[in-house]
């Protein structure tokens, strides 16, 4: 296995990795040190070949991609194949985002909707009463990471990135709570399916 350390040189949104299952992108964040958060999108067919084919021996190899793409397939004779005989709805595919070290930046919530992240860890380095602080040091609030999340439309939230003036990290938890339901404390040793 290889490894590639990328040094960044501008502020754009760029594809970082593409391969036919994988997609990761990046983008600049706002903190006093350049930062950059990351996109990772798993790549799946629109749809599924049915295990049960009718007709199965008689459909071209080439047909397959084709009807999995959610369209009709007409072979060299002018058969029609209809890839709803054919295929079902694939799952949607997955996608999570990672921000981290930033200051709030909901102009980017938008962009995550159109993406349809499903899973979001974003820094809540300080609760909802520090904002001034977490302004002046470049993070986010608890209620921040919320708001972002519910903007944005994702399924998941997991906070983290917190100060170490909290020892107890309930309180965060509850905070952003009240705002996105479905967030989650992302602490070492923690796993996500």
């Amino acid at each position: 296995m290889s490894c590639a350390i990328i040094f960044f040189d501008d502020s754009n949104e760029r594809i970082e990795f593409e391969d036919k299952t994988l997609k990761v992108s990046s983008f600049e964040l706002s903190h006093r040190l350049t930062c950059r958060g990351f996109v990772f999108q798993e790549k799946k067919a629109s749809r599924k070949i049915k295990k049960e084919l009718p007709n199965a021996s008689k459909l071209p190899p080439d047909a397959y991609q084709v009807l999995r793409n959610g369209e009709d397939y007409t072979d060299q004779e002018g058969n029609n194949w209809d890839y709803q005989d054919y295929t079902i709805p694939n799952e949607p595919p997955f996608s999570y985002a990672y921000i981290t070290d930033t200051l709030y930046l909901p102009q980017l919530a938008d962009r995550f909707a159109a993406l349809k992240i499903n899973t979001l860890y974003h820094e809540t380095t300080f609760m909802d009463d520090l904002k001034d602080k977490a302004i002046n040091t470049l993070h986010s609030t608890t209620k921040e990471a919320a708001e972002f999340a519910t903007k944005a439309r994702v399924k998941r939230l997991l906070i983290g990135h917190f100060s170490s003036r909290y020892k107890d990290l309930d309180p965060l938890l509850i905070e952003a709570k009240e705002i996105f339901s479905n967030t989650y404390l992302a602490v070492d040793g923690t796993r996500f399916e």
